[in-house]
């Protein structure tokens, strides 16, 4: 008898176990980007976090994450920005500020071409303006978009690698943005980078 109930508890309480189990996920740190590149969340230690959103509006929100039951929760604006942690992806919940350039259920997910970050790294609040190095120079983000049709056959080259956005760019072909591989093109003494089909104009600084 007694056997029986054991077995008949133990059943019971297996969903339970498996429930628990589940919300055991995963979650490294590192920079984290959306299906579409509109906006990108890092994680840093000591639960820090920038979540930007697309980088021609050059704003992005920062503080301290905290993850409960395999969610992953950001205070943002009096309010929670929330995300499903899964198979080491952030699915994406809600959120009003964020709702504005990424869709209930997009995935996030951790980017392979981006650095990590070292214990030199500074915090978020330090992180670098938007830039992109080209021929030895770098170029900073206006924000401006620019209305033109560029051919492909006009293109210097495309982000070939990308950086931790609390760093600058170091070597030509590099960017501190969440859009590897996107082209980039000269533009009278500038240089516009294609993010989310607009054309984005970056200038050097003198």
């Amino acid at each position: 008898m007694k056997k029986s109930l054991a077995l008949l508890l133990t059943i019971a309480l297996l969903p339970l176990t498996l429930a628990a189990c589940s919300d055991k996920q995963e979650l490294k740190l590192g920079i984290y980007v959306s299906e579409n590149s509109s906006a990108s969340l890092s994680l840093q230690s000591d639960n820090e976090f920038r979540l930007n959103g697309p980088m021609e509006i050059s704003t992005a929100h920062f503080g301290k994450y905290k993850i409960e039951n395999g969610v992953l929760i950001l205070p943002i604006s009096e309010e929670e920005t929330v995300f499903t942690i899964k198979d080491g992806k952030l699915i994406f919940e809600s959120g009003a500020w964020l709702e504005n350039w990424v869709e209930q259920g997009a995935e996030f997910q951790l980017s392979e071409n981006v650095e990590p970050m070292n214990d030199d790294s500074p915090a978020s609040p330090n992180a670098g303006p938007p830039a992109i190095m080209v021929e030895d120079i770098l170029y900073y983000s206006t924000g401006k978009e620019i209305p033109v049709k560029i051919d492909e056959s006009a293109f210097l080259g495309r982000i070939a690698s990308i950086v931790s956005i609390s760093q600058m760019p170091t070597e030509n072909g590099q960017a501190n943005i969440p859009y590897a591989d996107a082209p980039y093109s000269k533009y009278e003494d500038g240089i516009v980078v294609l993010m989310n089909e607009k054309w984005i104009l970056f200038e050097a600084r003198y």
